[in-house]
């Protein structure tokens, strides 16, 4: 289909009737698609899937999710082209998952509230709670730390929670696993000693022991394999179909 040929940013885009067509909307959607907002077939034509896309991709940089591809958003993708998108870096090109972009995108920042809590490890975010986890438990407050939702003290972390399918996996000497509605525990996982952050790909979790074990557990939790290596351990990270992590005498 021939399209007309537009440059991006001469004019606002946006869903309407007739659809908006033009080698602007397939650039829009070419840069949308690169950075994983945009997974439709690119056709330069602006339809339903492209203005969801724009919304994601405006809700990503803290832009009212209009859908429409104004100023502010094109200054945005500007931006992103003109520092070259091969910069960009985010694993499997996903907001959802993990990145970061080096392009600096000011946001006016303000205080909505604090909590003075001793001894934090880490802070974990799962639909509207804030899982913290300290060195003497585990809480959940709602997202505006006004109101504790739960309180686990039976357990002393040792390292950072991950959060995985209604779970808190959390390093306490053993791996404890921690329903994330009730903070109940659910499992002791106690194999080995365990008090490194687990990682979680796949429905497999991979926990690296103090004793130079690296273990994958299955979603009950139970042993698939272990791999004895070198020394100690530090956490893993899973890429494609690899795992990979150094051992105190090598990697």
């Amino acid at each position: 289909m021939a399209l007309i040929p537009v440059m991006l940013g001469s004019r606002v885009m946006k869903k309407q009737k007739p659809l908006l067509k033009g080698t602007d909307v397939r650039r829009l959607q070419q840069t949308l698609k690169h950075l994983g907002f945009f997974r439709s077939r690119v056709d330069g034509v602006f339809g339903e899937n492209t203005k969801i896309s724009v919304r994601t991709f405006q809700k990503a940089f803290s832009q009212k999710p209009t859908g429409v591809v104004d100023d502010k958003t094109i200054k945005i993708l500007k931006l992103l082209l003109k520092f070259n998108l091969a910069n960009w870096v985010t694993f499997q090109r996903d907001f959802n998952h993990s990145g970061h972009s080096r392009i600096p995108i000011p946001v006016d920042l303000i205080l909505s509230g604090h909590k003075k809590i001793a001894g934090i490890i880490s802070i974990n975010y799962y639909k509207d709670k804030l899982i913290i986890t300290m060195c003497s438990g585990v809480c959940a407050f709602d997202r505006m730390f006004k109101n504790t939702i739960w309180e686990n003290m039976e357990i002393m972390p040792k390292g950072h929670s991950t959060i995985w399918d209604h779970q808190i996996l959390t390093p306490s000497g053993y791996l404890a696993v921690i329903d994330i509605f009730s903070g109940k525990i659910i499992k002791r996982v106690d194999v080995s000693q365990f008090t490194s952050p687990v990682t979680v790909n796949k429905g497999v979790v991979y926990a690296s022991s103090d004793t130079g074990v690296l273990y994958a557990f299955d979603q009950k939790h139970h042993v698939l394999w272990k791999y004895r290596a070198d020394g100690t351990i530090c956490p893993p990270c899973v890429g494609y179909d690899n795992i990979y992590f150094a051992s105190s005498n090598g990697t």
